[in-house]
């Protein structure tokens, strides 16, 4: 599976001027058959999403944090528009997580 995707949450104060969407690329895996799966079966918590969000630019997501792969290069994407985000990022997909829902969409 050979395609990106970018990771987002929103980051600030919900319903404020304050809150902005923040994302990272994932290069490989990014169906949503096997990502959206990967993400809500694995990637749930806030803590995870802590590590995720933190470590950059990944290679490939996997259902554990031994056999993802990272470039550590601290690549982010930061704006207020998914759309603009997506265009950026140069993505085919987008994963939101809502956190009203518990899950990523």
């Amino acid at each position: 599976m050979s395609t990106s995707c970018i990771l987002v949450r929103a980051v600030g104060e919900a319903g404020t001027n304050q809150a902005k969407l923040e994302g990272v690329r994932v290069n490989y895996s990014g169906y949503p058959e096997y990502m959206l799966g990967c993400l809500n079966d694995n990637w749930y918590k806030q803590e995870l999403h802590d590590s995720l969000f933190s470590a950059g630019e990944i290679s490939e997501l996997h259902s554990n944090w031994e056999d993802t792969v990272l470039y550590n290069n601290s690549q982010k994407f930061i704006t207020d528009c998914l759309a603009e985000m997506k265009r950026q990022a140069g993505v085919d997909y987008i994963y939101y997580y809502d956190s009203a829902l518990g899950c990523w969409i």
